[in-house]
């Protein structure tokens, strides 16, 4: 990146999320902090749809002159598709990709080896870690005493699910919230259910039941996928002398003493997702930054691994140990 100009970024998938992520970008790109060099899609049709919709140049392939021509790029592809794209784009520069990092553990940690090898920051987009609220709960935890003793989560979206993916890789966000507030580390056991409500047969989750063990006297359970009526994003944090009760949506903790009277904290933050790009852009410009990188992404989708392994075999799976 030349000095004193603004980085040079290439949205590369620009579907339902990726639409988002387009948004955002662009509103960079109108004051001045990037310079959105454009999007890359998968078909001519998608590529005569977005140029119509938007004004940016469209790509139907990811060429190694238009990589060489960008300082970081953004992925919001598929999820099949996000070990491939990843490793092609860090042969030539800085990468953020939404999460999963991978759809395996061993291709995660091929990519984690990968960075290593090319040196190449690359950004997983765990976007819960760029929340207020989840922000707020880590310095709880920081200042508290004693640990919680037990934390539940839950993560329930309506509408039909994913095609080509099950509930656990594509509702992750516990596993990484919890990696962020217990210091990342992993659970030593991980014990699985899941249920196929909606789709029957398929081989793809709609909905799981997933406990985590810790140790240390601390277990999580979450329960996660497609299925009623309300959106539900919560994580409560169990002690014995207190509750913590945080709505993810509306960034609210709610605090619970046993004894006394409850205590609410709300937060107006900018949207995470506006967050997440602002510390890539960041780090791309060259900034040190804290950021959750190719080692976190391998710790979530290992664990996800193990819950889909659980499920699969009706059995605890056993990690950290």
């Amino acid at each position: 990146m030349k000095r004193g100009l603004p980085p040079r970024i290439l949205l590369v998938g620009v579907g339902y999320f990726g639409k988002r992520h387009f948004q955002v970008l662009k509103d960079f790109d109108d004051q001045g902090l990037i310079s959105l060099v454009g999007a890359v899609v998968a078909t001519d049709k998608s590529k005569r749809e977005i140029e119509k919709r938007y004004s940016i140049k469209v790509f139907t392939r990811l060429s190694r002159k238009l990589l060489n021509s960008v300082d970081g790029v953004d992925v919001v592809t598929p999820i099949a598709s996000h070990y491939g794209v990843v490793k092609k784009c860090l042969d030539y520069t800085a990468v953020i990709v939404e999460k999963p990092l991978a759809d395996t553990s061993r291709r995660a940690q091929a990519l984690v080896k990968l960075t290593q090898k090319k040196r190449c920051p690359l950004m997983v987009g765990h976007i819960f870690r760029f929340n207020e609220a989840v922000r707020k709960l880590k310095v709880l935890l920081a200042r508290s005493t004693a640990g919680p003793y037990l934390i539940e989560g839950e993560f329930i979206t309506p509408g039909l699910p994913e095609k080509n993916v099950g509930a656990i890789l594509t509702f992750m966000h516990h596993f990484d919230i919890l990696d962020f507030l217990l210091g990342g580390k992993l659970p030593l056991a991980v014990y699985a259910q899941t249920q196929n409500n909606i789709r029957h047969s398929s081989v793809w989750e709609d909905k799981a039941l997933v406990v985590l063990l810790y140790g240390g006297g601390v277990n999580a359970v979450v329960l996660l996928g497609w299925g009623g009526f309300k959106k539900t994003r919560t994580i409560t944090l169990h002690f014995k002398k207190q509750n913590i009760f945080c709505d993810l949506l509306s960034q609210e903790i709610k605090i619970t003493p046993t004894r006394g009277g409850i205590k609410k904290i709300n937060f107006h933050q900018p949207e995470p997702l506006r967050r997440e790009l602002e510390t890539f852009i960041r780090l791309v410009s060259g900034a040190k930054v804290s950021y959750p990188d190719a080692r976190v992404g391998e710790r979530v989708v290992t664990v996800c691994e193990a819950a889909k392994k659980s499920a699969l075999k009706n059995k605890v799976v056993y990690l950290g140990v």
